[in-house]
């Protein structure tokens, strides 16, 4: 009996080619033609002053999450919502730890309300940086943040 009817096909070489970074702003730019109020076309807004400091965000992992205060599953560094947009991300300073069922919680079921939701992202972003402030872990780098 041949079996090989059963088996997987490999897949097929992937056409897509690697880009060599040309040093040219990667963000798309609205074609001439598109009328200006089309909604179909979003441009990204540079945040102003944003900061992502790898440094911070691996500390912001290393803390119990800001919802659940779970320890025992790896945590994530969640970025505040309020202000992201296409390829932005608001300041790292702003930032929270969550696992990843407490970062899909707050972020994408709906299950809290827009006002609820910006409430806890801004108790748990300064909950987050007066832990990191009070165990002296600091970067010496990054700015302090200035509310």
């Amino acid at each position: 009996m041949k079996r090989s009817a059963f088996l997987r096909k490999p897949p097929a070489p992937s056409l897509a080619r690697v880009r060599e970074w040309t040093g040219a702003d990667p963000r798309p730019r609205l074609p001439a033609s598109v009328p200006i109020n089309d909604p179909v076309y979003v441009m990204p807004v540079p945040k102003e002053n944003a900061i992502q400091h790898l440094g911070y965000m691996k500390l912001v992992r290393k803390l119990a999450c800001a919802r659940c205060l779970t320890t025992a599953v790896p945590r994530q560094f969640c970025h505040r919502d309020e202000g992201k947009g296409l390829w932005l991300k608001t300041d790292c300073r702003e930032g929270w730890p969550g696992c990843a069922p407490c970062h899909f919680y707050v972020g994408s079921t709906g299950r809290m309300s827009k006002e609820g939701r910006r409430e806890f992202e801004l108790f748990a972003g300064a909950a987050t940086r007066a832990q990191i402030e009070m165990a002296g872990t600091w970067p010496a780098r990054l700015p302090r943040w200035v509310t």
